[in-house]
């Protein structure tokens, strides 16, 4: 920085540490590695570019291959970034198919098992009217035999009348 002129230095302190980084990343150098200096590195790494001969600094058809290089990184990049958010939303609606599949299964179990509950019941009620038949033909039954038996009685009575 020393080497160069009174005026130069004045301008280049001028310049802002985002302003200095954009010339170096235009004059050629790695723009990481630009993004990492302090501003005294800054001020040094630019001033030497200056002090360069011109044919050892990058050439307008160079920089305008390196700028494109850069924009076809970029888009590399954002195409990757759009890939990743397409899969990620694959993965995203995949999953929530996975959940509705899982929550219908979850309700066509629930159904199942309140139709066997009302299987069951409705089981219950026939046994239930089942055995209520059977002990009224009991009864009926008993019935029967005691209308029977008060019919035998009576005549086995009537026939010891008669006699």
């Amino acid at each position: 920085m020393d080497k160069l002129t009174p005026e130069q230095q004045a301008e280049l302190k001028k310049l802002g540490s985002e302003r200095i980084m954009a010339k170096l990343v235009k004059a050629g150098y790695d723009e990481e590695a630009v993004c990492t200096f302090d501003r005294q590195t800054l001020l040094e790494t630019l001033a030497e570019y200056m002090l360069r001969p011109a044919e050892a600094k990058v050439s307008e058809a160079e920089l305008r291959g390196r700028e494109l290089e850069m924009r076809e990184r970029e888009l590399r990049l954002r195409e990757a970034e759009i890939q990743a958010q397409k899969q990620q939303r694959e993965v995203e609606l995949q999953a929530q198919k996975q959940q509705r599949d899982d929550e219908i299964k979850l309700r066509m179990a629930e159904l199942d098992v309140q139709k066997k509950q009302h299987e069951a019941e409705l089981e219950a009620q026939k046994k239930q009217r089942e055995d209520e038949i059977k002990l009224k033909m009991a009864e009926l039954e008993a019935q029967r035999w005691q209308r029977e038996t008060e019919m035998e009685l009576r005549k086995a009575e009537l026939r010891a009348n008669e006699q």
